[in-house]
Protein backbone atom coordinates (compact mmCIF):
# COMPACT_ATOMS: atom_id res chain seq x y z
CA UNK A 1 0.00 0.00 0.00
CA UNK A 2 2.82 2.50 1.21
CA UNK A 3 4.49 1.45 -2.35
CA UNK A 4 1.07 2.34 -4.09
CA UNK A 5 0.83 5.59 -2.78
CA UNK A 6 4.56 6.82 -3.32
CA UNK A 7 4.60 5.81 -6.84
CA UNK A 8 1.58 7.81 -7.25
CA UNK A 9 3.25 10.90 -5.53
CA UNK A 10 5.88 10.20 -7.81
CA UNK A 11 4.20 10.52 -10.22
CA UNK A 12 2.03 13.58 -9.52
CA UNK A 13 5.11 15.40 -8.75
CA UNK A 14 6.89 14.85 -12.09
CA UNK A 15 3.55 15.93 -13.83
CA UNK A 16 3.17 18.92 -11.61
CA UNK A 17 7.26 19.79 -12.62
CA UNK A 18 6.18 19.21 -16.00
CA UNK A 19 3.34 21.89 -15.72
CA UNK A 20 5.04 23.97 -13.85
CA UNK A 21 8.43 23.99 -16.39
CA UNK A 22 5.78 24.50 -19.48
CA UNK A 23 4.31 27.45 -17.38
CA UNK A 24 7.35 29.63 -16.78
CA UNK A 25 8.65 28.45 -20.56
CA UNK A 26 5.27 30.11 -21.87
CA UNK A 27 5.55 33.06 -19.43
CA UNK A 28 1.96 31.50 -18.09
CA UNK A 29 2.91 31.50 -14.03
CA UNK A 30 5.34 30.86 -12.08
CA UNK A 31 6.22 28.15 -9.17
CA UNK A 32 5.92 31.72 -7.44
CA UNK A 33 2.52 32.45 -8.45
CA UNK A 34 1.88 28.59 -7.29
CA UNK A 35 3.27 29.52 -4.10
CA UNK A 36 1.46 32.58 -3.38
CA UNK A 37 -2.01 31.43 -4.10
CA UNK A 38 -4.51 31.44 -2.12
CA UNK A 39 -7.85 29.43 -2.96
CA UNK A 40 -11.21 31.44 -2.66
CA UNK A 41 -13.63 29.43 -0.47
CA UNK A 42 -15.33 27.65 -3.15
CA UNK A 43 -12.15 25.73 -3.76
CA UNK A 44 -11.04 25.20 -0.66
CA UNK A 45 -14.53 23.52 -0.11
CA UNK A 46 -13.82 21.03 -2.59
CA UNK A 47 -10.05 20.63 -1.98
CA UNK A 48 -11.71 19.72 1.70
CA UNK A 49 -14.37 16.92 0.20
CA UNK A 50 -11.76 15.68 -2.46
CA UNK A 51 -8.62 15.21 0.71
CA UNK A 52 -11.51 13.59 2.52
CA UNK A 53 -13.04 10.96 0.54
CA UNK A 54 -9.49 10.52 -0.79
CA UNK A 55 -8.46 9.38 2.90
CA UNK A 56 -11.65 7.67 3.47
CA UNK A 57 -10.59 5.65 0.31
CA UNK A 58 -6.90 5.02 1.77
CA UNK A 59 -8.33 3.67 5.25
CA UNK A 60 -10.75 1.95 3.52
CA UNK A 61 -8.13 -0.01 2.01
CA UNK A 62 -5.98 -0.37 4.62
CA UNK A 63 -8.62 -1.76 7.20
CA UNK A 64 -9.69 -4.38 4.35
CA UNK A 65 -5.61 -5.71 4.29
CA UNK A 66 -6.22 -5.90 8.55
CA UNK A 67 -9.31 -7.76 8.33
CA UNK A 68 -7.34 -9.93 5.64
CA UNK A 69 -4.72 -10.57 7.78
CA UNK A 70 -6.18 -11.16 10.52
CA UNK A 71 -8.87 -13.33 8.99
CA UNK A 72 -5.43 -15.52 7.58
CA UNK A 73 -3.98 -15.07 11.28
CA UNK A 74 -7.74 -16.87 12.70
CA UNK A 75 -7.71 -19.37 9.98
CA UNK A 76 -4.26 -20.81 10.74
CA UNK A 77 -5.39 -20.96 14.59
CA UNK A 78 -7.86 -22.94 13.49
CA UNK A 79 -6.05 -25.20 11.36
CA UNK A 80 -3.75 -25.51 14.39
CA UNK A 81 -6.65 -26.89 16.61
CA UNK A 82 -8.12 -28.72 14.11
CA UNK A 83 -5.08 -30.45 13.25
CA UNK A 84 -4.58 -31.35 17.44
CA UNK A 85 -7.58 -32.70 17.72
CA UNK A 86 -6.99 -34.91 14.76
CA UNK A 87 -4.28 -36.24 16.66
CA UNK A 88 -5.92 -36.71 19.50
Amino acid sequence: MLMAVATELAATRERLDTVERIAASRNLFSSGDIDAFRPDQPTEEWREEWRSRFLDRVMRILAEELDDIAYDEADKEYEKIIAGIAVK
